[in-house]
């Protein structure tokens, strides 16, 4: 039987932005330059193999702070939240779904005070201060990723990879099997399609959930595009009342 020890990888590289805009999904890749990812998505080393089944997008929100730092929170997000401005001005803790639905932005808000935050740096799993005073609710967008499997010494991993749009990752493209026919090579591709079909629900885990930070100076660099922005810190945050 074929495997991937006989893929015939392209001599090219592609960045996720071009995979996302140049091929059909799903495909075979593999890790040619790989990026450790601390946050709530994933560590992708070199020569990684891993099946890249589907473009996702998550809505997003951007905040901003008294000290001009810029935030991306996950708009279904489960942290409560209470309106200090606007029609809306309530401090009933409220999520930012509800707050968006209703509301119109900018709006001023802050963590609910009457819930107990724990925050954390990602990076260093060090705890922080969690004040973070009122922020402002300017805009919300989608934010972009890859949503795969990673394949090692030939078995698909069941857990489901978020990659996102930012990560400096570049992959080579499986475009058959060296000496093998596209029959084969389509049999290959066929058994992980069963596989994904029988063990893996993508819409399980869809999206970041983790605060991330960005500093001026890389929103103004960037030219405030938060989809294809690496954040400067990455925080998550826990609630209990």
């Amino acid at each position: 039987m074929a495997s991937l020890d006989q893929v015939e990888w392209s001599q090219k590289s592609y960045s996720i932005q071009e995979i996302i805009k140049l091929f059909r999904l799903p495909n075979i890749c593999k890790v040619t330059s790989g990026l450790y990812g601390a946050e709530d998505t994933e560590t992708l080393g070199n020569l990684q193999v891993v099946r890249i089944h589907r473009q996702h997008s998550q809505r997003r929100v951007i905040a901003t702070d008294d000290r001009g730092r810029h935030f991306s929170l996950p708009a279904d997000w489960d942290i409560p939240f209470e309106v200090l401005s606007g029609n809306s001005q309530n401090h009933q803790p409220r999520l930012l779904s509800d707050i968006l639905e209703f509301s119109s932005l900018p709006l001023k808000v802050m963590l609910s005070t009457q819930h107990n935050i724990d925050a954390w740096h990602v990076e260093n799993n060090v705890k922080i201060d969690n004040d973070f005073g009122s922020l402002t609710l300017t805009k919300t967008y989608m934010e972009d990723y890859l949503q795969a499997n990673a394949i090692n010494n030939g078995i698909l991993d069941e857990e489901i990879l978020i990659i996102p749009a930012y990560m400096q990752l570049e992959f080579s493209i499986a475009e058959g099997l060296e000496g093998g026919s596209k029959e084969q090579w389509e049999e290959i591709q066929q058994r992980y399609d069963n596989m994904v079909l029988q063990k893996v629900n993508f819409d399980a885990r869809v999206g970041n959930k983790d605060m991330a930070m960005y500093f001026p100076r890389n929103v103004e660099e960037h030219k405030h595009n938060y989809s294809y922005m690496k954040p400067n810190r990455t925080i998550r945050i826990s609630t209990k009342k």
